[in-house]
This record gives C-alpha cells, structure tokens and sequence, in this order.
C-alpha cells in the first residue's frame, strides 16, 4: 500500500491482517459495557484518580483522563480527554513496535495523537473518519517501561480492539547516494528488521513564495525495491535531490527518516590545467580541461613574490575603488556573501560606493559579518605583519577587532594575536603590528557589535629577507566554462604570476555544500608584467641551457630561483656566485628568474 505522508516523519496505512511477532498488550475493552458508541455513557467518567478500574480491563494499568464507556468500547472526550497504557516493554526487535486499533470520530477528518511517553521523539498523527475504521502505526524507539498515549486535542472519538506487538518494521538506515554521474546516481540503505521490501522516495524541493514552505517534486514516490540500493537514472545534472526509504512489511510501510539524505558526489575529479595563451602585458587566457563532476570551476590566480633584498611587501593594498554600486554607508546594498580582490571572503558584505561594509545587524538571523583573508605563509621575514586600514560605524556600531590566526594540522584554527579598535561615524585610521606569523596563517575583522563596520584603504605588509619568496592570491574567477581571461594583477618587477584551476560541483538551487576538487597543476605565466621571457633588461645577466643544464650568468650576484612549468621550485639560490650551473629533473618549459628579471627556456 502506498504510503501516506502525515508529519514529514510518520506513515499510517490500514490495517490489513498484521504478522504478529508477539503481542505485547491487547484490549477490547469489552468491560466498558454502558452507553453505546452513538451515544457515550456520559453520566461519570470511567477514571478514578487517573486509573481506570481494573475489573474494566483486560490487563491492569490503564490510565487516562476524559475517559467515558461506549457499548464495549472507550469514548475519549475532546480538549484534555487521553487514554494511556500501562507500563509495557517495547524494547523487543530493536524497539520497533506495531500499534493496531479501531476508531471512530464525532467529526470526519479529527486528528489523533499518539505518542509514546518515555521516547520524545516516538509519536504521530492519525487522521480519523466519522465513520469505523481500522489503523496501523509502526512506531520506533520503544522502551523497557513504554506507555502509549491517545489523546484527542480537536474531537471526540471512540477507539477499541487495540493490539501493541513488537513485529513492527524498522525504519531503514539511509546510507549516502554512490557512483553518481552527470544522469544518475545509486541510492543506498541498510537492511532493516521485519522489512520484506522498501518504498524508495526520490524528489526535489522547490520553494513555494505563498505558502513560504519547501515542496517536494518527486521523481520516483513509493517506489518499491526489494534490495538496499537502487540506480536513479534520468537525473537532471546539478539538480538538488534527496531520497529517503521506507520499511514495507506486506501492506504496513514504516515512517520516512526524519531528515532525508542529501544526493551529493563523493568527489569532482581535478582538471588538468594548460598553458596561458593570449599572454598581453597585463592579462592572460587560462584553460583547463573539463572535469566530470564539475558544475563550475574557479580558476585562481596567484603571484609569487622574490625578495632581492630586505624589504617590507604589501600582500594586499586595496582602497575599494573598484566597488561600484548605488548602495550608500546608510543604505548599503547587502549581501550574504561575497568576495574581494585578494581573494578575501567576506560573510554578510555591506556594499557602499569604494567601501566595504560588514552587516553586523542581527546576530540571530545571520552569521557573524566578517572579513577573512586566504591562507597566507606569515613566517617570512619573523612573522612580522603590518596591518592599516580606515574604519567608520553605523547604526550605533562603536567597535570592531582584527585578529591574525592560524590553521592547525589537525584542521582547527588558533588566534595568535588580537587587536580592537573603536569607530565613530566618521573615518578614522588605525595601524597594527602582528607577530608570530606561520606558514599557514590568515587575517580576519569582524565586530562583536550590532550594527555595521565600514572599512577602506586595506593595507597588510609583510617583512621579507632577501631570497625569501611568498604566494599571494591575486583574484579566483567562476565560470561554467573551460577557460577564462584574467586581468590587472599588480604584478612587481620581482612578482611571477600564475594559476591553477579546482572542478566544483555546485547545485543549482544553493541547497547543498560544494564539492571541490583537488588543485589542478600550477601553470607558470610568462610574457606579463614583471617576467619577460625575452628579457634584455641587463645585457651582462644571461640564461642559457645545454640539454638538461641551466647556465646563469648573474654578475651581481641577485637570488636565482628556477620554476617548473607546474609552478613548482627547482632551485633557489641567493649565494651570489656569479656564474651558476643547474641541472634540471626533466626536459620541458622553465621560468628562470635572476635578481627579479624573468626568462622562460626549454630543457631537452
């Protein structure tokens, strides 16, 4: 029998010749002879202090209240009325118990509540006719001391002939969908006590703006399976989708999981990344090969810095001019989320004209609004960190707090440092000094304020001594497609600029967490600002190659540093000498970059 969907969490079928595994309780309540079920003995409550006399059951215990006689069936009245079991042991077969009875209401289509006392979580509705009709409620979760109650909170209703026995049907174990591809998917349970088959659901939610609730769009409902996996064919690719399972037992079907399980791939396979093509003073083309899983991919954009010498380098120096919008600082244009140049993240962003705002203006609907920098390697130059920036308040914001943390191995985070600072409606400039950087550290402002923190004029330097070098993020770009044109880097004369691409599969409807994949390989970008693969920058510094020797000339003695293709270093060497030889892994394409100047060769 198909099953009927009540509460999101209980199923009720009629009852159709249960198999009993062992009948814990049965009543007929034949003792309850007065009145008839037209007419309820409505004289004095059968209840005396709360228990029904023991001569009128079968089994001592009953309690209740509202409790009326009703020619060999009970009556409960509406409002407060309820019949309660005694104290029965339902913890048999897993705690999975099947509830049989006969009811009748005063008024066609009144609810009744039974639940299970001793288990919260053990309880449902029946809907019932005015006219007599059998039920069966597969319930879970049963006890040593279980104690069943009927309540009717809207109507009046006579009830009889009730059977409890522990053949119920488990409710099966979802388990996480497998072997997804791009138009199907295998959903997945465990085997469950008492089941000979399972009503698999499958089905989209879409938001209803009227009734301002999630409705389900089923693509298989009820459908039935004997095994615990089932194939899903004809999908539509990126679509949220959930399932959940149901316990069938000849024609008695279990409740549905509380919380269904979400269809999301195991893992997005990780593209391969190409070499740039349309390379212009400040821009390149970067492509990739498409990834099987992948709705989207980002193709991110770094630099790395060399130091020649002791310096102090800005890892982000940002006044926000690029942010145009007609938003104000009174009126900003709000958003859940976003992300600036630098590739910070920022949660609850408030837009106004060359600002960045964060929403800081209800803590209990929202997240925390906060600005989050990428993983940075802090530890250059002894961890020093330089970080200045102009801060203002509105709505009655008054403060904020910079923090410089890091990544643990275990995959928490720590706070090494904190810094607070006070604001008013009017710009006001503040400088902080961080020690004690790592290798994977990040920056992070919020408030612990109502109200909205706006920020301008972001500067975070670093120390670096010579020779040391330093990744920074420059910008990631979402596409569907499988390239993309990037621009306007910043790049330094000492600066090399590159990417890599990660495969993401991102639902349509924003309903499920992204699945990343792995970092393609690093592709090293030659021709742009700062590395120029013709470079005649210095006459008397040369680099030429002799099968799998690198020869350098490098009469004053700057940082050497030789890059793979793929982004990774071969060589780093800040000695000095004049002359260098060095003997490449594998023939391919190199960059090569002497005292800041750039040359890409080829080692065969």
């Amino acid at each position: 029998m198909k099953p009927t969907l009540l509460t999101g969490i209980f199923a009720f079928a009629l009852y159709s010749a249960p198999l009993h595994a062992a009948v814990v309780i049965e009543e007929d309540f034949s003792g309850f002879s007065k009145g008839t079920d037209v007419a309820p003995d409505m004289g004095s409550p059968v209840i005396t202090d709360g228990i029904v006399p023991a001569e009128l059951t079968k089994t001592p215990g009953w309690s209740g209240s509202g409790v009326f006689q009703a020619g060999g069936s009970v009556y409960i009245s509406a409002g407060e009325g309820s019949l309660a079991t005694p104290a029965i042991n339902l913890s048999g077969n897993g705690g999975n118990y099947k509830i049989m009875f006969r009811a009748k209401a005063d008024v066609a289509s009144t609810p009744l509540l039974i639940m299970d006392t001793q288990n919260g979580s053990g309880y449902g509705f029946a809907t019932l006719t005015d006219e007599w009709a059998e039920y069966t409620m597969t319930m879970n979760g049963g006890t040593h001391a279980s104690v069943i109650v009927f309540s009717g909170m809207y109507g009046g209703y006579c009830i009889d002939d009730i059977v409890i026995d522990d053949g119920g049907v488990g409710i099966p174990v979802l388990l996480p969908a497998s072997d997804f591809t791009r138009g199907s998917f295998t959903a997945n349970w465990e085997e469950t006590v008492g089941a000979d088959s399972y009503a698999l659901n499958v089905f989209t939610l879409r938001y209803d703006p009227v009734t301002t609730i999630f409705k389900r769009d089923y693509l298989l409902e009820g459908y039935i399976v004997e095994g615990t996996s089932h194939t899903v064919a004809d999908i539509d690719f990126g679509t949220p989708y959930y399932y959940t399972v149901c316990g069938c037992q000849g024609g008695n079907v279990t409740f549905e999981q509380e919380q269904p399980m979400r269809v999301i791939p195991e893992a997005v396979s990780a593209p391969v990344a190409y070499a740039a093509t349309d390379v212009n003073a400040d821009s390149f083309t970067g492509s990739w090969s498409e990834s099987d899983l992948a709705t989207v991919y980002a193709m991110h954009v770094v630099k790395v810095h060399t130091a020649r010498q002791a310096e102090t380098y800005d890892i982000v120096n940002m006044d926000f001019s690029y942010i145009h919008t007609e938003g104000t600082v009174d009126k900003p244009q709000k958003e859940l989320s976003g992300r600036i140049d630098g590739d910070w993240e920022v949660v609850m962003p408030a837009f106004a004209k060359g600002l960045l705002g964060l929403n800081n203006q209800d803590f209990s609907l929202f997240d925390d609004a906060m600005l989050v920098s990428p993983v940075y390697d802090l530890s250059v130059g002894g961890g020093h960190v330089s970080i200045s920036f102009d801060a203002m308040g509105r709505r009655n914001l008054t403060g904020g707090f910079v923090a410089m943390g890091r990544y643990t191995d275990s995959g928490g985070i720590e706070y090494v440092e904190r810094k607070e600072f006070d604001v008013t409606e009017n710009m006001t400039s503040f400088h902080f000094d961080f020690y004690g950087g790592s290798a994977r550290s990040f920056i992070l402002m919020s408030s612990e304020m109502l109200g909205m923190l706006f920020i301008d004029n972001l500067r975070v330097s670093v120390d670096m001594n010579p020779g040391e070098s330093l990744l920074v993020p420059v910008r990631t770009y979402d596409t569907a497609q499988t390239s993309c044109t990037a621009s306007s880097f910043g790049l330094g004369h000492d600066d090399i600029a590159g990417y890599y691409v990660t495969g993401i599969y991102r639902d349509n409807a924003g309903q499920f967490p992204e699945v990343v994949s792995e970092m393609s390989n690093s592709v090293v970008v030659a021709g742009l600002a700062g590395i120029d693969a013709t470079s005649d920058d210095d006459s008397n510094v040369s680099v030429t190659v002799s099968g799998m020797d690198i020869r350098i000339a490098n009469p004053y003695g700057g940082c050497v540093v030789i890059c793979s293709a793929d982004g990774r270093r071969i060589v780093s060497d800040c000695s000095g000498d004049a002359t260098l030889t060095c003997r490449v892994p594998s023939a391919g394409i190199y960059v090569v970059t002497v005292d800041g100047r750039a040359f890409k060769v080829i080692a065969d």
